[in-house]
């Protein structure tokens, strides 16, 4: 393909009244850049008579993909990471009102040391039973 076709190329666009600009990109070559609605072409003439087509869309959609693949990931990490926040927000309110409770009530502490050795086996316990959790003494 030569100026001769280059030129063909051109009026057919003009005829059909599909806009087009051209660029050139390099020494050897004369680009037409092709605008139709929802699609974008180039159209490189090469002096060697060779013709390169590119479709920009595919180019685009696969650039919108990959960053609308992105904000997904970094929205579900963000509610990843919200959602182990909360939990843990849950689990120290559950701490600190387990440890009011048994501030008020020593009892608690008595009945859960009673659990904690019932449910173990092979461990050795020390109970000191003058002096006892919150520094309050409690008998077994």
């Amino acid at each position: 393909m030569g100026l001769k076709d280059l030129i063909n190329f051109l009026n057919k666009l003009e005829v059909n009244n599909i806009f087009y600009k051209l660029n050139k990109v390099r020494n050897d070559a004369i680009m037409v850049e092709i605008a139709v609605p929802g699609q974008r072409w180039e159209v490189e003439f090469m002096a060697d008579g060779t013709v390169r087509l590119k479709n920009l869309l595919v180019t685009v959609i696969s650039d919108m993909k990959k960053t609308f693949v992105e904000v997904i990931k970094a929205k579900k990490e963000a509610l990843a990471s919200l959602e182990k926040a909360r939990g843990e927000m849950a689990t120290s309110r559950s701490l600190a009102n387990a440890a009011k409770m048994m501030e008020k009530n020593p009892e608690l502490v008595k009945l859960r040391l009673i659990q904690t050795i019932d449910s173990s086996q092979g461990n050795t316990f020390i109970i000191d039973t003058k002096m006892g959790c919150f520094g309050s003494p409690f008998l077994l």
